[in-house]
């Protein structure tokens, strides 16, 4: 299949995670630069296809834990009864890798693929079990002006993924950073990174310099000063559509071969602290009585919106 066999564990495999509108697909530029990078958009791998599949397995273990403990009286039924751990996570392993095949084919052993699906901030646990040398980056925003995105884009644009009402919205933000703090716990320093989409705002230059030491890249300083320059959260404010690939699969046979990989690359301000001319008082309100203690928690200090 042309993989390196440094995939098998996920060693070449980097995984940017993070809200929706919280800067994921900027630092997949940012980083995409890099000549040892491979860009890769939305799989909704582990959201929707790896992730639940291993829950599953998860509940049904439980399960028969509790038969065997005598807590639960019913028989044991499910791929546990033929399957030991080992031999489910080998199954689930092979088939995460012949699922991403076409973007893994002919990765060198120095190059990594990044893959930038955000909602896989809700699988860290299930990431890191199936391919334990994959790295995770994780970049968090503050929720204020997560929501004023998510609900222009709910407003101007009509996404089906973008709540309309500020209380969604938050939740969907609590909910992401959450499950992050909680992932991260299992997780060593090579393995998880996380930025914030201020600093790397504010300081472009040092930020990527400490995520290129994570990733164990090096950077010519023309290379390096012309992804900043060419990628600031403003440029490309006038795409209509990701540059990053094309599409292939039922993709490209239903929406032709030029179709492009993801949603368009919608860019409000790329700016921080916007949400205090975007949100109305009743939408601050919400979002603060939603996401007060988790802002707390991540740093985000508000004591009142008013």
């Amino acid at each position: 299949m042309g993989v390196d066999s440094r995939v098998c564990q996920g060693k070449n495999l980097v995984f940017i995670v993070g809200c929706p509108r919280s800067g994921t697909t900027w630092l997949l530029r940012l980083l995409a630069s890099h000549p040892r990078v491979r860009p890769g958009l939305e799989t909704n791998l582990f959201r929707r296809y790896i992730g639940p599949e291993l829950r599953a397995w998860r509940r049904e273990v439980d399960r028969l834990n509790k038969i065997a403990s005598g807590k639960l009286r019913d028989r044991a039924y499910g791929l546990p009864y033929f399957l030991t751990e080992i031999e489910f996570l080998n199954a689930l392993r092979d088939h995460t890798l012949a699922l991403m095949r076409p973007l893994l084919v002919n990765l060198r052993s120095d190059e990594l693929l990044l893959e930038k699906t955000p909602d896989h901030a809700l699988f860290l646990p299930e990431i890191s079990q199936v391919l334990p040398q994959a790295r995770i980056i994780h970049i968090i925003r503050d929720p204020r002006d997560v929501v004023a995105s998510v609900l222009s884009l709910s407003r101007d644009i009509g996404l089906d993924w973008a709540p309309k009402n500020p209380r969604v919205a938050a939740r969907m933000w609590v909910a992401s950073v959450k499950s992050v703090r909680e992932g991260a716990k299992s997780l060593t320093k090579q393995q998880f990174f996380e930025t914030r989409f201020e600093d790397l705002l504010e300081s472009t230059l040092d930020e990527l310099r400490r995520l290129s030491n994570f990733l164990e890249l090096e950077w010519e300083p023309e290379v390096l000063e012309a992804a900043i320059s060419k990628n600031t959260a403003h440029a490309g404010k006038e795409e209509q559509g990701s540059n990053l690939g094309r599409a292939g699969g039922e993709a490209a046979r239903l929406a032709g071969e030029a179709a492009r990989i993801g949603p368009p690359r919608v860019i409000r301000k790329g700016k921080a602290g916007g949400w205090k001319d975007d949100l109305s008082a009743t939408e601050k309100f919400w979002v603060w009585w939603v996401a007060r203690k988790e802002m707390d928690l991540s740093g985000y200090h508000w004591a009142r919106p008013w």
